[in-house]
C-alpha cells in the first residue's frame, strides 16, 4: 500500500514538471503568481486532466464556483494541459453543459478548437464585441499571439487564490454560436464575423474582440427575442452550412443570424 502510494506520488510530481515545461514560456513569465498559487492552481487542473482521462471524456462542464469543489482543490482549475490538447477535450465552467454540446459539435465539425466565451463589452461604432471567460482555455486558441499565466482575478486575496492563462485569442474568420435549450427543443443561434488582432488586454481575461457582419445591435436584438444564455461558443473557420446540416440531422432548430 505504502507502495502503490509512493508511486502515484512520483507520478504526480513527474506530470506536474511536465505540466510547468510545457505551459510556461521564459520570455514570458507568470505575472505575479506565487509558487504554492501556481502549485495549486497546476492541482487543480491535473484534477480535471484525471476526470477526463478515467472516464475516457470527450466534454466536460465544471461548475467551478462550487465551494466544497473548491475546498478539496484549494484553487479554480483555469489552467490547461498538453494531454487535453491531444485528446481535444472540450471544458467549460458553471456546469455549463449545453454550451459544452454545441463547442464540441462545432469542434467535430470544424476541425479546429473552440472558445467559451461571454461578451464583457460591445461597441456599436466599430460593430464589435470583446469576449471572453474564465475557464480551461485551449492554449492553440493563441495562435502566435503571447501566453502568461496570472492570478485568478475573480479569486484574488481569497483563500482560493489561483492563476489562469492570459492570452488574446487568433485573428480570423469566426462562427459565434449560441446554444439554447428550453422545455421542448434545442436551438442553435449564429452570426458571423472575424476576430480581430487584438492587443491591449495585458492584465485580465484571456479575449478576443470579435467584429459582426450584422449589426451588434441587430445582433442582440434577435437573440434575445429567439431566448439566449450568456455564453456561446467561438468557432474558427468555415463551418455554418455543416453545423446547418448536423442540426437538421440531430433534430436541433438552427437560427442564422444572416438568415
Amino acid at each position: 500500500m505504502e507502495k502503490n502510494i509512493q508511486t502515484e506520488k512520483d507520478n504526480t510530481s513527474k506530470r506536474e514538471s511536465t505540466f510547468s515545461k510545457w505551459e510556461q514560456n521564459p520570455n514570458e513569465p507568470e505575472l505575479g503568481v506565487e509558487e504554492k498559487t501556481l502549485e495549486n492552481a497546476a492541482r487543480a487542473t491535473l484534477a480535471i486532466e484525471k476526470a477526463v482521462l478515467a472516464e475516457n471524456l470527450d466534454v466536460i462542464a465544471v461548475e467551478d464556483l462550487n465551494v466544497e469543489m473548491l475546498e478539496l482543490l484549494k484553487a479554480r482549475p483555469h489552467l490547461w494541459t498538453k494531454t487535453l490538447s491531444e485528446r481535444k477535450t472540450i471544458v467549460t465552467m458553471e456546469a455549463d453543459v449545453i454550451s459544452a454540446i454545441g463547442m464540441w459539435a462545432a469542434q467535430r465539425l470544424s476541425g479546429e478548437p473552440t472558445m467559451y466565451a461571454e461578451a464583457f463589452n460591445f461597441d456599436e461604432a466599430d460593430n464589435a464585441l470583446l469576449m471572453g471567460h474564465a475557464t480551461m482555455h485551449n492554449t492553440a486558441l493563441a495562435g502566435e499571439n503571447p501566453i502568461t499565466i496570472i492570478p485568478d482575478k475573480e479569486y484574488e486575496n481569497t483563500l482560493n487564490e489561483g492563476a489562469w492563462l492570459n492570452f488574446n485569442a487568433k485573428p480570423g474568420r469566426v462562427l459565434l454560436c449560441n446554444t439554447f435549450a428550453d422545455v421542448d427543443n434545442y436551438r442553435i443561434f449564429t452570426s458571423r464575423g472575424t476576430a480581430l488582432p487584438y492587443n491591449k488586454l495585458k492584465n485580465g481575461f484571456t479575449s478576443v474582440m470579435i467584429k459582426l457582419d450584422v449589426p451588434v445591435r441587430e445582433f442582440y436584438e434577435k437573440a434575445v427575442r429567439l431566448g439566449m444564455t450568456q455564453h456561446n461558443t467561438i468557432c474558427y473557420g468555415d463551418v455554418e452550412e455543416s453545423l446547418r446540416l448536423f442540426c437538421e440531422i440531430t433534430n436541433i432548430e438552427y437560427i442564422s443570424c444572416e438568415g
